[in-house]
């Protein structure tokens, strides 16, 4: 929940974006409003529109493109958010077939966390995680639409 005057202050959702708006709005919203967690659910989430821009994976991967860009002297001030937001970029370049990109990303990942071998550890196990999660699922559509059980 936020009140109207920040937001008008922050600016809405910005259009240039086809994917990840939200995020760029609450790091705009982040630099004039202190937030708090909530710990109950204060919205629903639709999840039967398959054409929607969420499931549009080159579009996510064009919105976590635009946003480094856009904040990357923002991140320069935060290496473990930096480093946490490039591991979540490197998700969508391998998924979208660009593996070279993604490692460099995982590499500067681990440059900004010291070589921290818990950490990288840790968020590389996540990655590795998602990206197998996605090729299971990834083969399973395939086999389904080919009439395969």
């Amino acid at each position: 929940l936020c009140r109207k005057t920040c937001l008008e202050e922050a600016g809405l959702f910005d259009p240039e974006f086809k994917s990840r708006q939200d995020l760029d709005l609450y790091l705009r919203l982040s630099r004039i409003c202190k937030f708090e967690s909530i710990d109950e659910p204060l919205s629903n989430k639709r999840i039967d529109a398959e054409t929607r821009i969420s499931t549009n994976i080159l579009s996510k991967l064009q919105g976590y493109e635009k946003l480094h860009i856009k904040y990357i002297e923002e991140f320069k001030k935060r290496p473990e958010a930096h480093s946490e937001y490039l591991f979540q970029y490197a998700y969508y370049l391998f998924i979208c077939s660009h593996p070279v990109k993604a490692i460099f990303k995982v590499v500067e990942a681990c440059y900004l966390l010291k070589f921290n071998p818990r950490k990288i550890i840790g968020n590389s196990l996540r990655l590795f995680k998602k990206i197998r999660k996605y090729s299971k699922t990834k083969i399973r559509y395939k086999n389904k639409k080919k009439g395969h059980k």
